[in-house]
């Protein structure tokens, strides 16, 4: 609750706590865990602690058959990469495969998530073209399934990133 009320000092500190009561077999529950724990660190700006959960995350994927859970993992790793600008390429790469695995079985938050991971390592790599078509494909996405998740980023995204393109006509 405390994460969806952008509270993430309280969030965190429940994630944490959360993590000591999951099974250790129980890899859905802790892949779902340290992924969303990754990214409240990240957005608080702990990077390091952020990325020791992602490095967590990256070891439990040859663990995992689930083509849902892989899509899951996937995402969560790209978004740390791609919101951190630490690195876009891997970002991208995590993306795509999120996407994959999402498509399998229309897994349609993973694949909105995805293209919007991917846009925002776009950005980071300044290849504005993709950056504003992954948030374009994003958006008509979201609004044909009603999901809404980062869209106000997105569109601060959009708006940096057509300013930044040096072909815009200043």
């Amino acid at each position: 609750l405390y994460y969806f009320k952008s509270q993430l000092e309280k969030a965190e500190a429940f994630f944490e706590k959360a993590i000591a009561y999951i099974d250790e077999s129980d890899l859905e529950n802790k892949v779902r865990t340290y992924g969303v724990k990754a990214w409240t660190e990240i957005l608080l700006g702990k990077i390091e602690k952020g990325f020791e959960n992602v490095r967590i995350l990256e070891s439990m994927i040859p663990k995992i058959d689930n083509p849902m859970i892989l899509s899951q993992i996937y995402h969560y790793c790209s978004i740390c990469y791609s919101w951190s600008g630490k690195d876009p390429s891997k970002s991208i790469s995590y993306s795509q495969l999120s996407y994959r695995y999402a498509d399998q079985f229309n897994y349609t938050l993973f694949l909105y998530s995805s293209l919007c991971s991917k846009a925002i390592a776009f950005f980071h790599q300044e290849k504005y073209d993709e950056c504003l078509d992954n948030i374009r494909k994003a958006v008509e996405f979201g609004e044909h399934y009603k999901i809404l998740i980062g869209i106000s980023a997105l569109s601060l995204i959009w708006m940096i990133g057509w300013v930044r393109d040096p072909r815009w006509d200043r």
